[in-house]
């Protein structure tokens, strides 16, 4: 499934080079001169470190801005960044707001005002809707698709706890496109630490719980093995393999377990109490080995 995204992201990269090859033709055909309220091109926001990049959000296309303007308290107050990265200003027109900062926008829309409307601009810039910064979610989560960020850089932990990863959930695989290539990092979920990785947006998160089983052999209906899920008790596992035969020593049933060690554990269990109520179902963990034995009178 990864792949079919990097297919779908590597499609976008050629579209969004030839869009840009596009606008340079347009740009081109027009005067050099803009007008004075209008930048000929957008100001990149100041070289941010990595991990202060959780502390900021850079405006996109199709974010929606709340903007207030103190000195015209009539004027509209929401403004949706087009896909070119402006949005229309009353008394300005386009202003190009991609890229920057709430702040940053703030001290532009004030710098603009400034030439020849007002004194002293008095105005605040907010981000309303966030659209423009998204991660794709796989796997085995709650949440799966397009996650919207509202940061330059937001550490796993809080997209795996908004997106609702499931208990079975064993490892991440976060790839990345960097200069036209995918890279990508494994997360192993049983390491704390890793959690604070950053996401960034554009990667795409897939969440894998690799598959785990209990056996169950000897005297059953379907000597099988059972995928393993949390909660999975002998009773259960015995009944999915078909039940008991006509020869099974029901009262002394084996699990085979092994410790962390590496030793075997050998646990018994009288599924006819079990059956009754008169002993408590055992709860089965991820390769154990139930084996039913064969009675011989």
């Amino acid at each position: 499934m990864v792949s079919m995204f990097a297919r779908e992201l590597e499609g976008q990269h050629c579209r969004g080079a030839l869009t840009a090859l596009g606008v340079l033709l347009l740009l081109a055909a027009q005067p050099l001169s803009a007008p004075p309220h209008q930048e000929a091109a957008p100001r990149a926001s100041a070289e941010v470190p990595e991990s202060q990049l959780t502390e900021i959000y850079r405006v996109g296309p199709e974010d929606v801005l709340e903007i207030t303007l103190a000195n015209d308290p009539e004027l509209p107050r929401e403004y949706r960044v087009s896909s070119g990265g402006h949005i229309f200003f009353p008394y300005l027109g386009n202003v190009q707001v991609a890229g920057k900062t709430t702040a940053e926008i703030e001290e532009e829309l004030r710098r603009l005002l400034r030439n020849g409307y007002f004194e002293n601009p008095e105005l605040t810039v907010a981000v309303k809707e966030y659209h423009s910064h998204t991660v794709y979610l796989l796997g085995d989560v709650g949440t799966v698709g397009p996650f919207v960020l509202r940061r330059e850089r937001v550490p796993l932990i809080e997209i795996l706890a908004r997106a609702g990863v499931r208990p079975t959930a064993r490892r991440v695989t976060l790839t990345r496109w960097n200069e036209g290539r995918p890279m990508t990092l494994l997360v192993d979920l049983a390491a704390p630490e890793k959690y604070t990785t950053l996401v960034a947006p554009g990667d795409i998160i897939e969440i894998q719980s690799p598959r785990e089983y209990v056996f169950v052999t000897g005297e059953v209906r379907t000597p099988q093995a059972i995928e393993y899920a949390p909660g999975l008790t002998l009773s259960q596992a015995i009944i999915h393999a078909g039940g008991p035969n006509e020869f099974a020593k029901r009262s002394k049933i084996q699990i085979k377990r092994r410790r962390a060690d590496g030793g075997v554990e050998i646990l018994r269990a009288d599924l006819d109490k079990i059956i009754r109520g008169q002993n408590p179902d055992m709860e089965l963990k991820p390769n154990d080995t139930v084996f039913v034995p064969r009675r011989f009178w």
